[in-house]
This record gives C-alpha cells, sequence and structure tokens, in this order.
C-alpha cells in the first residue's frame, strides 16, 4: 500500500519540474554547466547595422501623421484608377480576341 503513494509522490515531484518555479528544476539549471556562448559567423555580423534601433517589447510605435488628400486629389486619384481600369479592360478583350482568332489544333485520330 505504500509503494502506490511513494510512485505517485515520485511522479508528482518529477512532473513538477517543467513548471519555472519548482526546486528541482533550479537545482538541475545551477548544476549543469551553462554552454558557451557562440560568436556570429562573419557574413552574420557584417550584414547587421551596428546602431540599430529597436523598440523594446511591449512598447508601441509613436503615431504617425497621416493627411487626409483634399478633394481635388480625391478626384485625381479616382480619374487616375478609371483610367487603369479601362486599360486592363481593353487588354482583357484584346486577349480573348486573340485567343479566339487562333484555330484549336487538330484532334488525334
Amino acid at each position: 500500500m505504500l509503494r502506490p503513494a511513494i510512485v505517485v509522490a515520485l511522479a508528482t515531484l518529477l512532473a513538477s519540474c517543467s513548471s519555472d518555479l519548482s526546486p528541482l528544476r533550479e537545482a538541475y539549471m545551477q548544476a549543469v554547466p551553462k554552454p558557451k556562448p557562440v560568436a556570429a559567423p562573419d557574413f552574420v555580423a557584417g550584414s547587421r547595422k551596428g546602431e540599430a534601433e529597436y523598440l523594446p517589447v511591449g512598447v508601441s510605435a509613436p503615431p504617425r501623421q497621416v493627411r487626409a488628400k483634399s478633394s481635388e486629389g480625391t478626384k485625381a486619384l479616382a480619374a487616375e484608377l478609371e483610367g487603369a481600369r479601362g486599360a486592363n479592360e481593353a487588354k482583357g478583350r484584346a486577349a480573348e480576341n486573340a485567343g479566339r482568332a487562333t484555330k484549336p489544333a487538330a484532334a488525334a485520330p
């Protein structure tokens, strides 16, 4: 009767090793030698900027200044997009007509 209780207690103790607050895990981490730091290869070190400015984790980027288009700018953009749409539709019609002009290959007997 004592043996199953010991097995359950040991399993519970070992299962707690996965917790960050486990004393067994902490003892293991202190006992195991830490790996030696590895220097970055030359191509990696050469491709990184020396003074890169990164935002810390959890900090939002500052809001950007957004200027709304004027009514003239909006109308000009709409006209540009309509022109591009017309050109794309014309290209589509030309491709469709080119496909109709070619004769399909004769079927093999």
